[in-house]
């Protein structure tokens, strides 16, 4: 599976690893394909896709970062959710 890229336009709850992760509006999030789908599904406005200016910042600092720490890995995988959003039955 890949994984997403896209920014938080609402606060966003991800559940990686058994804790949480809490992703304020305006960060650029990786999520995995079953993460995003999910989020798709509880709130579709909570994420929105990145600009080209944000796109280029992205792929400069992954390429600074992968150079420092070619290691480097993010927890992925887990359930999604949002803030204040009731999961409809």
């Amino acid at each position: 599976m890949a994984d997403v890229i896209r920014k938080a336009l609402q606060t966003i709850i991800l559940y990686r690893d058994g804790s949480q992760k809490m992703v304020a509006p305006g960060e650029i999030v990786t999520l995995t394909e079953k993460e995003h789908n999910e989020l798709r599904q509880i709130n579709p406005d909570c994420l929105g896709k990145l600009d080209e200016a944000e796109l280029a910042l992205l792929e400069k600092t992954t390429a600074s970062d992968s150079k420092a720490d070619p290691d480097k890995t993010q927890g992925k995988g887990g359930k999604a959710g949002t803030r204040g959003k009731e999961e409809e039955l």
